[in-house]
């Protein structure tokens, strides 16, 4: 009868298992610790009397049921005879073994993490202990101490909408138009033509707002918003530059009598 030949990632394969069985106690001492990493968690933050399962720091498992899966992993593949391979055969072979040895690394560095991970979820004081380091820790801080919040109570306002102090009838006006006002000049808002447009500009300081507009009515509306904004007059002039009109908005000539 005719020797079966073995086919590349059959060999390839039985590299792969032989040499999983010089570290395939990494496995299982992954796994317990990974166990105990769960069982230590539980207990720590779930239920501080959760039993040991059958003298282990384990969690209680439901395997599958008998027949899940099918049977496949139950039938283990062929030995290859390692006398029987050809040259390009050992190759194949040791290409398996150096892939179960970068398997056997990333197990390692995956173990030391486990085993780092453990050690910090020990280090979790139970939960009665935690409370009250918290309690202590509450009573030394700031808080604590004077009563007072960290943050003050007083809101801080939208840029552009005032808001209600809590418990008052005050409201603080918006950010934008206290930064804004705080520096704003005091002079009236003046609407004129000059060099073919319509501009907006602070009265005395020559300073231009708003830009140019095309048209009178476009510029007279930008610079009477301007002028309640400040709470200032709105003086507008004609092409010629004399008053054509004016307005006040907060900010009243003084009286003349008469």
């Amino acid at each position: 009868m005719a020797t079966r030949r073995y086919g590349p990632i059959e060999i390839i394969d039985a590299g792969i298992r032989d040499g999983r069985e010089t570290f395939a106690w990494l496995y299982v001492e992954l796994d317990r610790v990974r166990a105990a990493s769960e069982w230590t968690w539980h207990r720590a933050f779930v239920d501080p009397a959760v039993p040991l399962l059958d003298g282990a720091e384990r969690l209680p498992c439901y395997p599958a049921p008998a027949g899940f899966g099918g049977g496949g992993l139950d039938r283990l593949p062929p030995p290859v005879g390692l006398d029987r391979l050809t040259d390009d055969g050992l190759v194949l072979y040791a290409v398996g073994l150096r892939l179960a040895d970068a398997e056997r690394v990333a197990l390692e560095r995956a173990l030391e993490g486990a085993r780092a991970e453990l050690a910090a979820l020990r280090a979790i004081p139970d939960r009665a202990t935690r409370q009250k380091q918290a309690a202590v820790g509450f009573r030394n801080s700031q808080v604590g101490v004077t009563g007072r919040p960290l943050i003050a109570a007083t809101p801080i306002p939208w840029p552009d909408v005032p808001v209600r102090i809590p418990g008052t009838d005050r409201y603080l006006a918006p950010q934008n138009e206290r930064a804004y006002g705080a520096d704003m000049p005091k002079g009236d808002v003046e609407t004129f033509h000059e060099n073919g447009a319509w501009h907006n500009r602070i009265e005395g300081t020559g300073e231009t707002i708003g830009g140019a507009h095309d048209t009178r009515d476009d510029a007279i509306a930008a610079g009477r918003d301007e002028a309640v904004r400040r709470g200032v007059e709105h003086i507008v002039h004609n092409l010629n530059g004399q008053i054509g009109d004016r307005s006040s908005h907060g900010n009243d000539p003084r009286n003349i009598p008469g």
